[in-house]
């Protein structure tokens, strides 16, 4: 509560001294400050969604759950952005309880404050509060794994639909969730389950085909809309060092630039960590979330690692790693002081509509 209420007073004053950039896209926004500070960028392209269904290509690149719920509940909100604030809020709130949760079962208490200390405090982690999906898949993706953990297979495979209908990454559950069935040594008969995970993917496809003839058109529009294309996992690092090397300095995609890069190798690194020392459904997880993201850089944007710093943010198991690195003094010092800081930083850019993740 208390670092939420600093992002407000921060994006206040953003509000007053910075120069303002300009909206993505020329839609209504909402007309009070201090809900209109969290409602950037995709923010508008989930509220246009809410508001009027898909309409356009580029649309597609953003899965259904999080705007239909958007549209759900905005009658009792009063409206889109409202609906949104508080749906990302409740669900970053229950991530946490369910999350603290789990890393107690396994790490201890000590272990697990810190976990959710450090994913609050984290340099990005405002986008847990502003009309944004990460709240929602992080929320469902916890609760996949404490159940697929406590053996619950039915509830694991629901909140993994869950997870695959709000970003299609949701889909690599599937992996920790088989791995932890298989280690339970039950009967394959129940396995159907686990299969609920890719209901979600159908549903949005069988969408697109029937709408649009194409079952796969979210690919065409992330390649349409942000440049997005398949490629090897190193090419998107290769063309940032390029980037970095080649472009004046400093440059505004310089510093995007930087911050994707630099977020990107932390949690490479944090994923190695947890491959030799964590449960393998954690690192089954990460590195296959991790994978996907770095499989299909922007090539073309302001920056090839586009969104990493706020891509990586669901990959909670980093954040449990940092919980139990965190036991240094030296390591929990260096975090609580600079990543907060750093916060506030990163929202002040944000709330100003100039460009982040």
């Amino acid at each position: 509560m208390a670092s939420r209420i600093g992002l407000l007073v921060v994006g206040w004053l953003a509000g007053a001294v910075f120069h303002q950039g300009w909206p993505a896209q020329a839609w209504p926004l909402p007309g009070g400050i201090w809900e209109g500070m969290w409602v950037r960028w995709d923010s508008q392209w989930y509220l246009h969604i809410a508001a009027g269904g898909y309409q356009g290509v580029r649309e597609y690149a953003f899965s259904p759950l999080y705007p239909f719920l958007i549209w759900l509940f905005t009658p009792e909100v009063g409206s889109g952005a409202m609906a949104g604030l508080v749906l990302s809020n409740v669900a970053f709130l229950g991530a946490l309880v369910w999350l603290q949760g789990l890393v107690r079962e396994e790490w201890g208490v000590d272990v697990a404050r810190r976990t959710t200390d450090y994913l609050i405090l984290f340099p990005f982690s405002f986008y847990f509060s502003a009309v944004y999906t990460e709240s929602l898949f992080l929320l469902f993706t916890v609760v996949s794994f404490a159940a697929a953990r406590r053996r619950n297979w039915m509830l694991a495979g629901l909140a993994g639909l869950g997870a695959s209908l709000t970003r299609s990454v949701g889909m690599v559950l599937v992996l920790p969730l088989l791995y932890e069935f298989w280690r339970s040594r039950e009967r394959w008969a129940k396995s159907w389950r686990i299969g609920l995970v890719f209901v979600g993917p159908a549903i949005f496809a069988l969408y697109q085909y029937f709408r649009e003839g194409d079952p796969f058109l979210f690919l065409q529009a992330q390649r349409i809309g942000w440049d997005r294309v398949t490629t090897w996992p190193w090419v998107g690092f290769v063309a940032a060092f390029k980037q970095m090397a080649t472009h004046p300095y400093p440059a505004y995609s310089q510093v995007i630039t930087v911050l994707d890069l630099s977020s990107s190798l932390l949690f490479l690194a944090l994923i190695l960590w947890m491959i030799f020392r964590f449960p393998p459904a954690y690192a089954l997880y990460s590195g296959a979330a991790y994978l996907l993201s770095v499989t299909a850089p922007s090539l073309g944007a302001v920056s090839p690692l586009l969104s990493m710093s706020r891509l990586v943010l669901v990959l909670f198991p980093a954040f449990i790693v940092l919980g139990v690195l965190g036991k240094r003094e030296s390591v929990n010092r260096l975090l609580v002081i600079t990543a907060p800081v750093i916060q506030g930083c990163a929202f002040a850019v944000f709330s100003s509509w100039h460009w982040l993740a």
